[in-house]
């Protein structure tokens, strides 16, 4: 059985991912109504029936499969190596998590995944245990078979149908099963007869409603009915409703037909994914990938770890955190799977253009796992291209925070905008009363806004000193002539044009205006809610040109005197409420993308 999965976190997840209305694109919560049909996913049997059925029903399954026997392809059904330990008690039906669909009668169907050992590569089977109350309120039940490929399934989940795959869908009555009782295998074995359990095939007996593509032309199972249209009877009503196909008197002419119950539910087959149906490319690209749980990672070792914490962490976007889970849906999985196909590919491609920055990845796993957390969240052409001048940077020596620095980079808002008066109150009265220095003080502090050190989340050098000021009110102050300015975007420019100055740049506010141009370009990549904000461009010139051309080291004015005078006299400084936008920014810090886009240093909203 997969591993035990953390509830709550996948049935939220499923509940996103797993169920489609046929009559729109759009996603459906669980739970859901669709005309009278409710849609659940389940994680416990409530249904004493049902649950007695289904330990019957195991036991039935497991003698139908023979594992080291052959399918009805003659293929081998799983592939056994020399390590593996291969019994039929290994297949299970998975309870952890399972779909239930309540009709408008208020009675429910379910559907169970039959979880087999040893996922076979070459397999594209999804075998799924369907239990329903018939007519007569008996509760039935019948095997059903996938045969689609992973890219398959996610070609019927976009289009909510299966059309052009009807002849990959099977399905048996659980009561046609011939199954031989165990007493017989324990004499066949104690009479020395080793074949005699394993040698039978599958007894299975699969039906087909389809014997083509396109959904109609004829019937498989030998009841009659080749070529012309196939009529829906022969189908268990049970499976149409299952699969939202037209009710039994219909017919199906094509697979652009339209029935009249068009709106019924559809649903995908129930699969579901851990962290062992990864592969993991090799360096030949014409080989075939290696399954994740039989990878040696050599050179990095942590990276196995790594991944396993990756797969199983899953973000679920309406309630906006992460959920553990061992077990995903089809999209998440397929989401992750090419992450790590480009990740190591990118690998691969370092080690033959820069050997010594992978031998240098190779001997430092922190860097190692910073790198894949940076690129998992940022996954882009740009953000490689990021990384790999990254870990030059870092081969270089430079020095790193490990993630501390606190940096806050959003448009303004309420919460924090304020008056220069808040902002010189912030820096009198800061833990150091940095508002108060003065001359050589004032000249030291003023470079030391400027300094930085390596993020590991961000794999960017930021800054160390300005993110006191990040949420505090006052962040943000409404000049007339200067817009908006981001006061954690003015120090910190100021302090890096006041180092250019002192270092003897013929250019120190140029430069530092670069500079500000190249963390944005940087923003856009890690931080794509924050790029070009309308105020952050402006808000660098200006901290810029306060250092450079207004701070006076030999000033009888302190620090913070020095920076209201600047405000006043030059920006000529106002309320936030004066702002011609004041209506429009958000009440907090958010994620959403800023209410304008400025990429020069013009500023926007003055007066």
């Amino acid at each position: 059985m997969k591993n035990n999965l953390l509830k709550f976190g996948l049935l939220v997840l499923l509940a996103v991912f797993t169920f489609h209305s046929c009559s729109d694109d759009e996603q459906v919560i669980s739970p859901k109504s669709v005309d009278s049909i409710k849609i659940t996913i389940e994680d416990k049997i409530d249904n004493e029936e049902l649950n007695n059925k289904i330990g019957q029903d195991l036991l039935k399954i497991r003698q139908a499969f023979q594992i080291n026997t052959t399918n009805h392809k003659g293929e081998n059904y799983q592939k056994k190596t020399e390590n593996d330990s291969i019994s039929i008690e290994d297949i299970e039906i998975n309870i952890e998590a399972f779909n239930v669909i309540e009709n408008e009668n208020g009675k429910a169907s379910y559907t169970f995944e039959v979880d087999f050992p040893l996922n076979n590569l070459d397999s594209q089977e999804i075998i799924n245990l369907h239990f329903y109350y018939d007519e007569n309120n008996q509760l039935k039940r019948q095997l059903i078979k996938y045969e689609l490929s992973n890219e398959e399934l996610q070609t019927v989940i976009e289009n909510q149908s299966f059309d052009g795959f009807w002849d990959r869908i099977s399905y048996s009555n659980l009561d046609d099963l011939e199954t031989t009782p165990n007493s017989e295998k324990i004499t066949a074995a104690r009479s020395s007869d080793p074949c005699s359990c394993k040698s039978k095939k599958s007894t299975v007996k699969w039906k087909t409603p389809y014997s083509n593509n396109s959904g109609y032309g004829g019937y498989s199972s030998g009841t009659g009915g080749s070529g012309g249209q196939t009529p829906f009877s022969v189908i268990p009503i049970s499976l149409q409703k299952l699969w939202g196909i037209a009710p039994a008197s219909a017919y199906y002419p094509g697979p652009n037909y339209v029935g009249p119950t068009c709106n019924c539910n559809y649903t995908i087959p129930v699969r579901y994914f851990s962290v062992g149906d990864l592969t993991i490319p090799n360096t030949n690209s014409n080989s075939t990938p290696t399954p994740f749980n039989r990878r040696y990672f050599y050179y990095f070792p942590e990276l196995k770890n790594k991944i396993t914490t990756y797969y199983n962490q899953v973000y679920v976007s309406y309630i906006n955190s992460y959920m553990t889970s061992t077990q995903t849906t089809l999209e998440d999985h397929n989401n992750k799977q090419r992450f790590i196909t480009q990740f190591f590919k990118f690998l691969y491609k370092l080690r033959t253009e820069n050997y010594s920055a992978f031998n240098y990845l190779a001997n430092n796993p922190q860097k190692t796992v910073a790198v894949f957390n940076f690129l998992a969240e940022n996954n882009s052409f740009n953000a490689y291209e990021f990384a790999k001048s990254t870990i030059t940077a870092l081969m270089s020596g430079i020095e790193t925070d490990n993630g501390i620095t606190d940096f806050n980079d959003n448009e303004p808002n309420i919460k924090y905008a304020g008056t220069i008066h808040d902002f010189k109150d912030l820096l009198d009265n800061s833990p150091s009363k940095v508002g108060a220095f003065k001359n050589y003080l004032a000249s030291e502090y003023l470079k030391s806004l400027g300094n930085t050190k390596f993020n590991f989340k961000q794999m960017r050098p930021l800054p160390t000193q300005t993110g006191f000021f990040n949420t505090k009110k006052g962040r943000y102050i409404y000049t007339k002539k200067g817009g908006w300015i981001d006061m954690a975007h003015f120090m910190f420019y100021a302090g890096k044009a006041y180092s250019y100055k002192l270092n003897g740049s013929e250019k120190p506010v140029g430069e530092a205006v670069q500079d500000g141009y190249k963390q944005e370009w940087s923003d856009f990549i890690v931080a794509k809610h924050s790029a070009y904000s309308y105020e952050d461009l402006p808000s660098d010139k200006f901290g810029a040109d306060f250092a450079v051309n207004h701070f006076d080291k030999n000033s009888s004015l302190t620090f913070s005197e020095q920076l209201l005078k600047y405000f006043n006299n030059v920006l000529k400084s106002s309320i936030p409420s004066d702002a011609p936008n004041y209506n429009q920014i958000p009440s907090s810090d958010s994620k959403n993308n800023p209410i304008k886009i400025n990429k020069t240093t013009n500023p926007l909203f003055t007066k």
